[in-house]
């Protein structure tokens, strides 16, 4: 992955400054930002990597998005119930290499994306949104 874009602890990434390091990929930052729409948003810093997004029910995170330079990061911890789901799941092709090879961690089985473009936009929109499923019935 490429360097990570906001490291200045002093105040959290403003819209200008996401577009500028983002570059053509902030669009696709913006919109998975935008797909779980009741879950809260929020900027967090990591003093290991500097300003994240955390997208969170309160009770758990969905996932991570970590702006980097041109492109941006994916993070999220599965359960194994998800993870089974996941695997099966036949509109999840271009993800299925990733969940299947996922490490089991102490928050789960942690799963790491970039994002520089549409193809990988795409691949994560449908994901994301089978996890919302998944976790809101």
């Amino acid at each position: 992955m490429a360097e990570r874009a906001f490291t200045d602890k002093s105040s959290a990434p403003s819209e200008k400054a996401m577009q500028t390091e983002l570059g053509g990929a902030y669009p696709y930052f913006k919109a998975l930002a935008g797909i779980p729409n009741s879950f809260t948003r929020e900027w967090v810093f990591y003093r290991s990597g500097g300003w994240t997004m955390k997208v969170h029910d309160k009770k758990k995170v969905l996932f991570y998005l970590v702006p980097m330079k041109y492109e941006f990061g994916v993070n999220m911890a599965i359960r194994e119930d998800e993870k089974t789901a996941l695997e099966e799941d036949p509109e999840l092709v271009a993800v299925r290499g990733t969940i299947k090879s996922a490490k089991k961690s102490q928050e789960g089985f942690a799963l790491r994306f970039k994002v520089e473009g549409q193809s990988d936009y795409d691949a994560l929109e449908s994901l994301i949104k089978r996890l919302i499923d998944i976790r809101t019935r």
